[in-house]
């Protein structure tokens, strides 16, 4: 069984929470343990803000389109976050050196390198002139819920 809901907000910043909460709720619609949430938190919170501050040129605001994908009975949750601004895959950025000494690193790429390491599955597709970023992470907990 897979559960699907999408969301549409403005490129900004103070829809971060909108964004959160309803990522939070879809997945308590499905019955999901909240030991699953913390991690999901954070990951969409470092794509959406990066959305935020570089698809769009300064003082233009785009939207961001947001589709969560519950599959159940992979026990997998799949966020594909969508947007119009300027084509950039985040993917093709090498990773930052994080053995180095904090004050020889260079700035940036942190929060992308994160990412990938908390999902099982992140991929990027530029196509119809948007940008398509999807995630894909195995759930740890899925509650008693019968889903059937």
């Amino acid at each position: 069984m897979t559960m699907e809901e999408v969301i549409i907000v403005s490129s900004e910043v103070c829809y971060l929470s909108n964004v959160i909460s309803f990522v939070e709720t879809t997945c308590k619609q499905a019955g999901l343990s909240e030991k699953n949430f913390i991690p999901i938190a954070v990951i969409i919170e470092e794509v959406f803000t990066n959305i935020v501050r570089y698809a769009y040129g300064e003082g233009i605001v785009g939207t961001i389109e947001i589709n969560c994908r519950i599959h159940l009975d992979a026990r997998k949750i799949e966020i594909v976050f969508v947007d119009d601004g300027k084509a950039y895959n985040p993917l093709e950025q090498k990773d930052p050196d994080i053995t180095l000494p904090v004050e020889e690193r260079t700035v940036g790429g942190l929060g992308i390198l994160i990412v990938k390491k908390w999902v099982d599955d992140i991929r990027y597709v530029y196509e119809h002139g948007r940008n398509h970023l999807s995630i894909e992470k195995t759930l740890e907990c899925v509650s008693s819920i019968d889903h059937g």
